[in-house]
């Protein structure tokens, strides 16, 4: 990863992961579990911070064990803006992601996550 000593000093370096799962909906992007593997390589040199944007429908303790492994300085995350017709978990399953992952880092929460709370009936 000889990329990593060209960037500045103050740089963080981030990744998306939108679910544990695999999705036909990804294409062709690297698996979650690698690229939480090669995040947490690259948190030895830099800080790294991971975004779960799109949200996708998702294995709570799975998701956030890959999240923790990339040793975040904060977690984004936001719903499909792109009305991309994804599988997405509904509000009570989100509050449980954020509550899981605030007992580590830092947690961002987009605008557009609200939808996935309208009109919730879980």
């Amino acid at each position: 990863m000889f990329w990593l000593n060209n960037l500045p000093l103050n740089a963080i370096v981030g990744t998306t992961i939108e679910t544990n799962r695999r999705y036909p909906q990804m294409g062709n992007a690297p698996w979650p579990m690698l690229r939480a593997h090669y995040m947490e390589i690259i948190s030895k040199f830099k800080d790294t911070m991971v975004t779960v944007e799109p949200v996708m429908r998702f294995d709570l303790m799975n998701l956030v064990e890959l999240a923790k492994q990339c040793n975040p300085e904060w977690v984004n995350i936001g719903a499909d803006s792109q009305k991309s017709k994804l599988i997405e978990p509904n509000g009570k399953e989100v509050r449980e992601l954020i509550n899981e992952l605030e007992k580590f880092t830092k947690v961002k929460v987009k605008k557009n996550l609200k939808r996935l709370y309208e009109n919730e009936t879980n």
